[in-house]
């Protein structure tokens, strides 16, 4: 059954009031911290100066730096930022299964390699950052371009949060985006076909290039079919285009996951669906800076052109175009000489002084510190690295955590379901199937970025110095008691596990297992031939022993 427009527009309406609160804040932090995020409140003209009333690049840099680096410490493809295990964990102790995980898992990682998710996430996170929060990061399949292609790839988008219009669901997770957008005429018509207006079809022969503005509503159905086989009109989230000046529906898709993940930085008691960001924190020290600054440029225009007295009564004209003139009666002020400059006695050194430690204050409030190593000195240890990664995760509180559950989570997921789905990658192994049981076939994310290896470092450190000292106590006192203490196999996989060793160079307990029992019974196999050729030995010895002495008896003219 096709959408029904007029209750879209009425849901459009009401998400607009629920925002409108937010945006003029947002605005705000826009035009002091990163100008080129501006238009919350209005559409800004293309081309129009964005910086006109910012006096301090300080507030960017901050923003910007705390943004890429919590991209590169917890998303970048520079490295594989993530795998897949089984949440039943008695499963990943089987070969195959663990095999199976981590081939999905680099096969998933090579799609965002392969995508512009390097240059999305980061604009997302900024969002995230500034003003609490994130872009929603649309994710959908890019065209298929080859013949017997199954699937193009991934694409991400960081819908602008000027566009954006939110609802959350009982979970406290964001589950409805309304994107209100424009797109090129020409575009709109190639996407859409006859389904557009007459008018935009007319633009599109006539202007193709006039911008038409669309919005797409992503919102939860109801009663959806969320098995294998359901169509696209009736998958649990609803994607439908609509022609916002004549309100014509273009089209309506279906989606497994909800394609837009969202996150948070905080909330606040009263926050309903927006966040909280560190450009709220920042803000006052913000604007004290951007006016302290304004008013030290206008004293320092003061004092180096400074404006001058003139007595009216004296003859001649004066040129000095860069300095007003105020003419007075110099008898009255005694005045000598005729002509004065005015000074200001401004104390520039104070300003500056005051300057720096709002500067401070703000790098204080994007974490500025923690995000650098220190570029002089010895170079850091790899001890020295953890124990500087596991601070700047305490510092940072629970935004990793939220970035974790409310972004990365269902983007790594719903992309590991396309791509599934897609039949891109390997069907699971049969004793999946086989040793699933009650529990299922969950799989979840594990991250390997750097704050996450910081937080399983000291899991490994502790595993090598238990092992370390137990060895040393065995090596001291020779007394193999000490040693029933430590399970070497269980340290030994704890450890792969902590340090993210790869599945394909680890052999599973399964495996081992089998080892084992194929050692133990070549052993046995070995102890029993030797046994067995011991006790023909042993008989021939008799059977030897009892020729000899029957040949003895002959000799010596006896019976046999």
């Amino acid at each position: 059954m096709a959408a029904d427009v007029k209750k879209l527009m009425k849901r459009f309406d009401s998400l607009k009031l629920i925002r409108l609160p937010y945006q003029q804040h947002w605005e705000n932090i826009a035009e002091f911290t990163l100008p080129r995020k501006r238009g919350m409140t209005r559409k800004l003209s293309e081309g129009q100066k964005l910086t006109d009333s910012m006096y301090d690049m300080t507030p960017v840099e901050a923003a910007e730096r705390l943004a890429l680096f919590l991209h590169g410490a917890l998303a970048s493809t520079a490295y594989p930022f993530f795998g897949m295990e089984m949440r039943n964990r008695r499963l990943m102790d089987v070969k195959s299964i663990a095999d199976w995980t981590e081939e999905c898992a680099d096969l998933v990682l090579g799609s965002f390699t392969q995508s512009n998710w390097d240059a999305e996430s980061p604009e997302s996170l900024l969002d995230d950052v500034l003003f609490g929060t994130s872009a929603p990061l649309f994710l959908d399949e890019k065209p298929i371009t080859m013949p017997g292609k199954r699937f193009g790839g991934l694409h991400f988008k960081a819908v602008p949060l000027a566009e954006a219009y939110l609802a959350e669901n009982h979970l406290g997770l964001i589950d409805t985006l309304f994107w209100n957008h424009t797109l090129a005429a020409e575009t709109v018509v190639n996407l859409f076909g006859k389904k557009c207006s007459t008018a935009t079809r007319g633009l599109a022969e006539n202007a193709p290039y006039e911008p038409v503005n669309l919005l797409l509503a992503i919102y939860p159905r109801e009663n959806a079919n969320r098995g294998p086989g359901s169509f696209s009109w009736e998958m649990p989230y609803a994607g439908c285009y609509v022609e916002l000046a004549s309100q014509t529906l273009l089209d309506e898709r279906g989606f497994r996951e909800f394609p837009a993940p969202t996150g948070r930085w905080g909330k606040a008691n009263s926050d309903r669906i927006y966040g909280r960001g560190r450009g709220d924190t920042a803000y006052p020290d913000i604007r004290t800076l951007n006016e302290g600054v304004r008013y030290k440029m206008m004293s320092w225009a003061l004092a180096v052109f400074p404006p001058f007295m003139k007595d009216i009564g004296f003859a001649g004209s004066v040129r000095w175009l860069p300095g007003a003139e105020h003419e007075v009666d110099g008898k009255a002020f005694g005045m000598n000489p005729p002509i004065q400059a005015i000074t200001n006695e401004a104390r520039f050194d104070v300003a500056e002084a005051e300057e720096e430690q709002r500067r401070e204050a703000i790098r204080r409030a994007f974490f500025w510190s923690l995000t650098e190593l220190p570029e002089k000195g010895p170079q850091m240890t790899a001890r020295e690295v953890q124990i500087r990664l596991r601070i700047m995760q305490r510092a940072l509180g629970v935004d990793p955590g939220r970035i974790r559950s409310e972004i990365l989570e269902p983007t790594i997921g719903r992309s590991f379901s396309m791509m599934l789905h897609a039949g891109v990658l390997p069907p699971p192994p049969d004793e999946l199937f086989q040793l699933a049981g009650e529990d299922g076939a969950a799989v979840d994310i594990v991250y390997k970025g750097p704050l996450a290896m910081s937080q399983r470092s000291d899991d490994t450190i502790a595993i090598e110095s238990q092992v370390d000292y137990v060895l040393s106590l065995y090596e001291r006192t020779e007394d193999p008691a000490v040693l029933d203490t430590v399970d070497l196999d269980e340290a030994t996989w704890a450890r792969a596990e902590y340090s993210s060793t790869p599945s394909k160079i680890s052999r599973g307990k399964d495996q081992v297992a089998q080892i084992r029992a194929g050692r133990a019974k070549a052993q046995a196999d070995l102890a029993a031939r030797e046994e067995r050729n011991a006790q023909a030995e042993e008989m021939l010895k008799t059977a030897q022993a009892g020729k000899a002495g029957q040949e003895a008896a002959q000799a010596a003219g006896e019976p046999a």
